[in-house]
């Protein structure tokens, strides 16, 4: 992108860049992402239950709602 815009520079001055400020950026972005725990969110997922695959959609909308389709 640099050289695009006629910005010469060296990999040793990347290098450098990326030592200088990379754990700045790193801690900045860990710092927004929302911590781990041990509850999942789905809408949607296969599943096999007594051999029978089932697709299982949970409506966002409503939050009890959920549709099973199945094939054999």
């Amino acid at each position: 992108m640099l050289a695009e815009r006629g910005i010469d520079v060296s990999y040793e001055t990347v290098r450098r860049w990326a030592l200088k400020f990379g754990g700045i950026i790193a801690r900045k972005l860990r710092r927004g992402r929302p911590r781990p725990d041990g509850r999942w969110h789905l809408d949607e997922v296969f599943v096999s239950i007594n051999c029978r695959h089932l697709y299982v959609c949970k409506d966002v909308s409503a939050p009890c709602r959920v549709s099973l389709s199945g094939s054999h």
